[in-house]
């Protein structure tokens, strides 16, 4: 068990003796745990970014490059949307650091509270800009998930006296992909 007391895994050590009892037994299985929480919050930083929980560039690319693989082996469509909060760096100036921390996590997880499926997933891509995969959804559903993500972040109701409505805004793009003769390089970059 962690230190907050969730399993995070099982250990099972075998010996002619018993040694529970024994201090640097103790010892050695804390220290092992001390160790694998270490890692699986290492991982858990490589796999998401810190500031808004979505998953790193890398991460994404990643599950991006398989995800294209299984869908051109299939020849289902493949989907990804690109969103931008609008004007995110005068946010950060009229705002402030704080504001735009909060409102970066908000728009992150109503973004991910939009994607319809489990096999969805989204990722930062920069400062202001996310991705989300949509594997086996053509362009209508694309489309109609990018709206929802849109409905999503202006209902959250984030304040910008920048911008024209007075609240934070976000731009989406959708690009749909069936077939196998295209390379992964023409899905992201198009």
């Amino acid at each position: 068990r962690s230190r907050d007391h969730q399993r995070i895994g099982l250990l099972c050590l075998m010996d002619q003796e018993r040694r529970w009892r024994e201090g640097w037994v103790r010892s050695a299985l804390h220290d092992m745990r001390a160790i694998v929480e270490d890692r699986l919050r290492l991982r858990a930083d490589v796999l998401h970014d810190p500031q808004t929980g979505a998953l790193t560039r890398l991460h994404f690319d990643e599950i991006g490059d398989r995800e294209w693989r299984r869908a051109m082996r299939a020849l289902v469509p493949i989907s990804v949307i690109i969103a931008e909060l609008d004007q995110l760096h005068d946010f950060a100036g009229r705002e402030g650091a704080a504001a735009l921390d909060r409102s970066l996590r908000a728009a992150a997880l109503a973004i991910q509270y939009s994607l319809p499926r489990p096999g969805d997933c989204v990722g930062r891509l920069d400062e202001s800009r996310f991705a989300m995969l949509l594997p086996g959804t053509g362009e209508p559903g694309a489309v109609e998930t990018a709206e929802r993500v849109r409905n999503a972040l202006e209902a959250l109701n984030i304040p910008f006296a920048g911008a024209a409505g007075g609240l934070l805004t976000l731009s989406a793009g959708v690009n749909t992909v069936r077939s196998e003769s295209l390379s992964r390089s023409d899905l992201v970059s198009s």
